[in-house]
C-alpha cells in the first residue's frame, strides 16, 4: 500500500496497516498463551499500545520513502523499532496474570 502511488496519505495509511499487523500479530500470540492462571487486561493500556504501533510505523514509513539518506534510514529504523517495541512493552504491561490454584501442576 505505502508504495503505490496514493501520496502521502497512502503511504500513512500503509504505515498504518503495518502498526495495526503488528499489534495483531501481538495480541493473538498472547490469546494463544495456555498457563496455569487468569490473563487479565488494563484496556486504557492495550489501547495505548495500539494506537502508539499505528502510529509510529506510518511515520517511520513516510521518513524511509520521502528521503534518501543515511540519516533518514536510521530515523526510520529508530521509529519503526520504537513502534514494534512500544506495542510489545505496553501491551505486556497491560497484563495481570493471576495463578489459578486450581490448575494442575
Amino acid at each position: 500500500m505505502a508504495l503505490r502511488q496514493l501520496g502521502t496519505w497512502g503511504i500513512a495509511l500503509g504505515g498504518a496497516v503495518v502498526g495495526g499487523g503488528v499489534a495483531a500479530m501481538h495480541y493473538t500470540g498472547m490469546a494463544a498463551l495456555e498457563l496455569p492462571g487468569r490473563i487479565s487486561w488494563s484496556p486504557d493500556l492495550v489501547v495505548t499500545s495500539i494506537v502508539l504501533g499505528v502510529a509510529l510505523a506510518p511515520a517511520a514509513i513516510l521518513v524511509a520513502l520521502k528521503r534518501n539518506d543515511w540519516i533518514a534510514v536510521a530515523a526510520a529504523t529508530a521509529l519503526l523499532s520504537a513502534a514494534f517495541s512500544s506495542t510489545h512493552f505496553v501491551g505486556m504491561g497491560a497484563v495481570t496474570i493471576t495463578p489459578d490454584p486450581d490448575a494442575a501442576d
